[in-house]
């Protein structure tokens, strides 16, 4: 069975758990979107910072490009290199790469070269580098785009010193038309192209500038211009779709146009961030769900001791009280019901004691009453019995015999008055009695049996009730002893047996055959005598004196064999 602390302990921290469990939920699905949406913002930004970034830097290449082809120098040497000789064109070619070079350096941030390629073909740039530009693959689908300006694919760039390999670097090449200010048709006034060598990793830097970003820059045609992580890989159907957010494999890609220049900077939402975030607040909520539950604990723990400490102390009260301890108070100061309900409690105590108390009084008066009136049965048939006996001698005309035996009635009816239904008596006073009352019978009857006694040391000071041994010797007498004249004997013996004194008066008489025992038995225990045992009244009036005095475990107990004697005992104080 549970306790009540228990019981409160248990639902408390049932509707806490259930509580928590359900707000932190909400909670964390809550900031689950939230933060969803917060880490799509953050990319968005980015996305638009560095969009923006590289279209400035675009931006500047193009008016760049458009300042070097609009230099009247510039345009005045290309414009004369179909009609000089070798020497004269080596010359102007010199002076067309220094002029380049001059731009080039001055924007050497982001710029990595500048060079130029004639209408014939031929290539004008530092150290021969581009010679092979016509022919490489980039320029060719720059071509297919019948473009007069604008950007290629990403391709490399290698500088060779002494034949060796001393520098390559990714680039993207910005390809401006060189056009003569004279008149005339597209190609009499087509010069050349201007070919500006943009570092990648400058024009990449803004979004390197970013931990944990993951970035593909692709062109108007889908390809790749530059990425940092090659896992990134949209169609070109999906960049063309509507949607700034796309989802693949689980990954949110965010797609930010980079300004007229028909790029696209493709930002990949990695779905484990979103997930590694969400189980780190996950794992805040449960450290806090932990916490609360803890502190709600001793909470419901000191809740729980103020409300059952006092029931406690009340159910205790009452165990006491059912035990026995009727002085089992709850003293109880709770302020509450509890304090309410200890307080009635008390007040049934004080009643039930009221109550005893007064059961008590009335049973003692009840007891004292049975024992009067059972004192009242014997001394009627007592006195009865010796008025007899003086009738007797009167007829005889033994006076001097009647004022002795006058005398001694006196003095044991005076005795007997004396004695009160509650007084014990010590065994020998009750033992002097007895002879007295022996010396009655003899003067009756004519004969006085033997009277002897063996009582125990221990015993001489032990107490009984008054007259509780003359019944059971005037039974003996007249019932037991009546045939034997001369040689009647009663031994009265006392001994302590497992520390209860045993009295008993035996005779030896004619003694009672066992079936009129069981009657005589049956009848003392129901108090209920038969016609033919009238006689025995006494006997049973004894029995009820010694179970209202010692209980019902005591009584008279009667052994005896047919003509050998009758044994009767009975259980005194404990010692």
């Amino acid at each position: 069975m549970s306790s009540i602390s228990q019981k409160l302990k248990r639902t408390f921290l049932l509707v806490v758990v259930i509580s928590l469990l359900a707000s932190n939920l909400l909670i964390f699905f809550l900031m689950r979107d939230a933060y969803g949406k917060e880490i799509l913002k953050n990319y968005k930004n980015i996305g638009q910072n560095i969009s923006s970034q590289i279209g400035n830097n675009l931006d500047f290449i193009i008016n760049l490009g458009q300042t070097i082809c609009t230099d009247t120098g510039l345009r005045e040497l290309i414009r004369h290199i179909p009609q000089e000789d070798c020497y004269q064109r080596y010359s102007t070619e010199q002076n067309i790469t220094n002029l380049l070079a001059s731009y080039s350096t001055l924007n050497n941030t982001l710029v990595d070269d500048i060079y130029f390629i004639c209408r014939d073909g031929s290539v004008i740039s530092r150290g021969g580098y581009y010679q092979s530009t016509l022919s490489d693959e980039w320029y060719l689908r720059f071509e297919e785009t019948k473009r007069n300006s604008g950007f290629t694919d990403v391709h490399k760039v290698t500088r060779r010193e002494n034949f060796s390999v001393s520098d390559e670097k990714r680039v993207i090449t910005y390809v401006a038309g060189v056009f003569s200010i004279s008149g005339g048709s597209y190609e009499e006034r087509f010069l050349g192209r201007i070919m500006i060598n943009i570092k990648l990793e400058s024009l990449l830097k803004e979004a390197e500038g970013f931990s944990g970003y993951e970035y593909a820059l692709y062109s108007s045609e889908g390809r790749i211009l530059g990425q940092n992580d090659e896992t990134i890989s949209l169609t070109p159907q999906e960049l063309k779709q509507e949607s700034v957010v796309l989802k693949k494999g689980g990954n949110s890609y965010y797609k930010t146009e980079i300004n007229h220049h028909a790029w696209i900077m493709v930002s990949r939402i990695p779905a484990d961030l979103v997930n590694k975030s969400l189980l780190f607040i996950g794992l805040v909520v449960a450290v806090i769900i932990l916490i609360t539950i803890f502190v709600t604990g001793i909470v419901v723990k000191v809740l729980s001791v103020s409300i059952t400490e006092p029931l406690e102390k009340l159910t205790d009260c009452m165990s006491r009280f059912s035990s026995g301890d009727f002085q089992a108070y709850a003293r109880i100061s709770s302020g509450d019901e509890v304090e309410k309900i200890a307080d009635v409690y008390n007040e049934m105590v004080d009643n039930i004691q009221q109550y005893m108390q007064e059961n008590v009084e009335k049973e003692k008066e009840k007891k004292e009453s049975e024992i009067r009136f059972l004192m009242a049965q014997i001394k009627p048939h007592f006195i009865y019995n010796t008025l007899n006996c003086i009738i007797y001698l009167a007829r005889q005309g033994k006076d001097r015999d009647i004022i002795r035996f006058t005398r001694s009635f006196i003095s044991v009816l005076q005795s007997t008055i004396k004695k009160k239904p509650k007084d014990l008596v010590p065994l020998l006073s009750e033992m002097e009695y007895l002879k007295d009352y022996l010396t009655l019978i003899k003067y009756r009857y004519g004969y006085f049996p033997e009277l002897s006694w063996e009582i125990q040391e221990e015993c001489q000071n032990c107490k009984i009730p008054a007259m509780i041994l003359q019944p059971i010797v005037e039974n003996c007498v007249f019932h037991g002893l009546s045939e034997k004249v001369n040689d009647g004997k009663i031994k009265i013996t006392a001994r302590i047996r497992q520390g209860t004194v045993r009295i008993s008066v035996e005779d030896n008489g004619r003694g009672i055959k066992k079936e009129v025992l069981e009657e005589l038995m049956v009848s003392i225990e129901k108090h209920e005598p038969l016609p033919e045992w009238t006689e025995h009244i006494g006997l049973m009036n004894v029995n009820e004196r010694l179970k209202l005095c010692y209980g019902e475990e005591s009584g008279l107990h009667i052994e005896s064999s047919y003509g050998k004697g009758t044994l009767v005992w009975f259980q005194g104080e404990k010692i």
